[in-house]
């Protein structure tokens, strides 16, 4: 049995972020807190002179680090998801067709990860099982617009297209100044809607870019 196979590498993503759910469930792992199991596992392992301090609402620290141990996990999945769509990308097939296929498992994740949000938190710092497949579902949509991908179509027609737009250090420039952006956007958003129900996403897109 290869591992490699796109139905082996669907459950073993599965797996993991269905472990990692449990995980978190059974360990208060959604609770900005010394229980949290996060928290915990790094702390037995790592000494807490190796984490970071993470502020709490009210003015308190504690030892949390956001890319522990366990919290790796959700990243292996992550990573697996990619690879998967990196197979796809390398397909013998037209780049229309590849294309498609992309942008249909983009917006099969993107449902999955805010569907499921309502019993398991989108949440970065514990990288949660729903972060990963809101931020896979739009990575893997906006490959189908990026750079990247018009010059490999752009190339195959014959077309030439300027060589910086190959550089990953211009994508990651583009990165930080459309995060600060929309990190700008939210802070007005919260301050016009002051006082009144404000819609989690708008806290959440700016997280979204780095991703991507």
């Amino acid at each position: 049995m290869s591992v490699r196979r796109p139905a082996n590498l669907a459950w073993i993503s599965a797996i993991i972020l269905i472990g990692y759910i449990v995980l978190l469930a059974l360990g208060n792992g959604f609770e900005l807190s010394e229980q949290n199991i996060i928290a915990v596992t790094d702390r037995t392992l790592f000494g807490e002179t190796h984490l970071y301090r993470e502020w709490l609402p009210d003015s308190g620290r504690i030892f949390f680090d956001p890319e522990g141990l366990l919290s790796t996990l959700p990243c292996i999945a992550q990573v697996i998801i990619g690879y998967f769509c990196g197979n796809i990308l390398r397909e013998k097939t037209e780049i229309h067709h590849r294309l498609l296929q992309i942008s249909i498992l983009g917006i099969a994740l993107l449902f999955a990860g805010w569907l499921l949000s309502y019993g398991c938190p989108l949440n970065k710092k514990v990288w949660s099982p729903t972060f990963v497949l809101v931020t896979c579902g739009f990575a893997f949509y906006f490959l189908c617009f990026s750079p990247g991908l018009l010059i490999f179509v752009k190339t195959e027609m014959g077309v030439s297209f300027p060589c910086f737009w190959h550089e990953s250090v211009v994508h990651l420039c583009v990165a930080g100044v459309l995060a600060t952006l929309l990190e700008r956007l939210s802070q007005l958003v919260e301050l016009v809607c002051k006082g009144r129900f404000i819609p989690p996403s708008c806290s959440f897109f700016p997280t979204l870019i780095w991703p991507l």
